[in-house]
């Protein structure tokens, strides 16, 4: 396997959009898992 940096360059970019939907999943299911919490506390 040879590393070239266009093809290094290519992955970063296809995995930004991967990360950023993975950053708002985890944040948007922290933020219902904390609603849920709060409904069952009230």
């Amino acid at each position: 396997m040879r590393r070239r940096p266009c093809s290094a360059r290519l992955w970063i970019f296809a995995a930004l959009p991967m990360v950023v939907i993975v950053a708002k999943a985890a944040m948007f299911g922290a933020h219902a898992q904390r609603r849920g919490v709060s409904a069952q506390l009230s």
